[in-house]
Formats: C-alpha cells, sequence, structure tokens
C-alpha cells in the first residue's frame, strides 16, 4: 500500500470520527436529558470539535508521517503530502459541529413538541 492510499483513507477516518462520536454522545444526553445536559453536551461538543481541529492533524502526522524524499527536501518543490490528513481533520471538526448543533436542534424540537402536547392534553381535561 502507497503513502496516498493510506493517507486517504486517515483523512477519511480522521472526518468521520468526531461526528459520530459526537451523535453517540448525543444520543445518550437526548435520553437521559436533565435540566443542563443538552446545554453542556453542546458547548463541550463544539469546543471538543475546535480542538480536534487543531490536535489531531499533528497527531496523524505522527502516525503516518509523509516519506522522505530528497527532491522535495532539497527545496526544489513544494510538497504537499500530509495536506489530506489536515484537511480531512478540518472537515471531521466542521461535521462534529454540525452534528451537535443538529442533535441540539432536534432534542429541543421533540421536547417542546412533547410539552406542547402535554398542555393540551392538560387543557382538555
Amino acid at each position: 500500500m502507497e503513502y496516498d492510499d493510506i493517507e486517504l483513507l486517515a483523512s477519511c477516518v480522521l472526518a468521520v470520527i468526531p461526528a459520530g462520536m459526537l451523535v453517540l454522545i448525543g444520543l445518550v444526553v437526548h435520553k437521559r436529558a436533565s435540566a443542563g445536559a443538552l446545554g453542556r453536551y453542546t458547548l463541550i461538543g463544539i469546543m471538543a470539535s475546535l480542538l480536534y481541529a487543531f490536535i489531531a492533524p499533528s497527531v496523524a502526522m505522527a502516525f503516518v508521517p509523509p516519506p522522505y524524499d530528497p527532491y522535495f527536501a532539497g527545496g526544489r518543490g513544494l510538497d504537499l503530502r500530509g495536506m489530506l490528513l489536515v484537511l480531512g481533520s478540518w472537515v471531521g471538526a466542521t461535521l462534529g459541529v454540525g452534528a451537535t448543533l443538529i442533535v441540539f436542534g432536534v432534542t429541543k424540537a421533540l421536547s417542546w413538541k412533547a410539552n406542547r402536547v402535554a398542555d393540551t392534553a392538560a387543557l382538555n381535561d
């Protein structure tokens, strides 16, 4: 397997990890929503996604370093190998923020609907 294939696979994994994790955590928060849990989940989810955008590329570069090429090392060209890892982590962070906001919106909408139905039922009694 060449470096380009490994880099593409790693960037896809980097793009999927935050959104998947935040959706799973969001489902737990949705099922056990206490008074402030949803707000804390949203704040922590967005902050964790931003932190992921800054930390994940360097961690990925440590695990999958670009191969040494004497042509690029001599300053005779622009070496962009490894940029997919950075872009993958940025896409992952963006998807993580989006997933957090979607879980927040759906949970708020469902709780608003449940409260509205309960209020309507109480008025009819």
